[in-house]
């Protein structure tokens, strides 16, 4: 039935947008964010939301197969599509300052191995048990080569400890 209609997808905009504020390319970040916000987001209540995809209707299907890519596509029923909907906002957040690259890539892993080298900061991971008593509960459960220390341990270490909700 919808053999040679193509849909449009605007999640595609949305990696094309967070894409290119991860690699510092305003120019073309503004272009996907204008797209985005002029041609693809649906207005719900003042909330720009992204939609699935934007399709042929039935009744204009012999219109568009008889000239492709002519006939108005509307936005599916699937308002907001949370995937889409997730990046754009993420987008709008590095986009207004909010979050930068780092905040959600904290490896650096956007960057690059030459990159990298020489970057000014690490993170480490490791577990941190309450006590001594959960650290060798812990380390006979998962192996002693298991990164496992306790708070004064990582005080002694000079390390700095933030709890999740920091």
């Amino acid at each position: 039935k919808f053999e040679n209609t193509e849909c449009e997808w605007p999640l595609f905009f949305t990696y094309m947008f967070v894409e290119a504020l991860f690699t510092g390319d305003a120019e073309t970040a503004s272009r996907y964010r204008d797209t985005l916000l002029n041609r693809c987001a649906v207005d719900r209540d003042g909330y720009k939301m992204i939609p699935e995809l934007y399709i042929v209707k039935n009744e204009d299907l012999d219109r568009e197969r008889g000239n492709p890519k002519t006939v108005d596509r509307v936005p599916n029923a699937n308002i907001p599509l949370i995937w889409a909907q997730s990046l754009f906002l993420i987008g709008e957040m590095i986009w207004d300052g909010v979050l930068t690259p780092k905040d959600l890539d904290p490896l650096d892993r956007r960057l690059g191995a030459k990159q990298i080298r020489g970057a000014h900061s690490v993170v480490r991971v490791f577990t941190v048990a309450e006590g001594a008593e959960l650290k060798a509960q812990m380390q006979q459960t998962l192996g002693a080569d298991f990164p496992v220390l306790t708070p004064s341990e990582c005080e002694a270490a000079g390390l700095s400890l933030r709890h999740p909700t920091e």
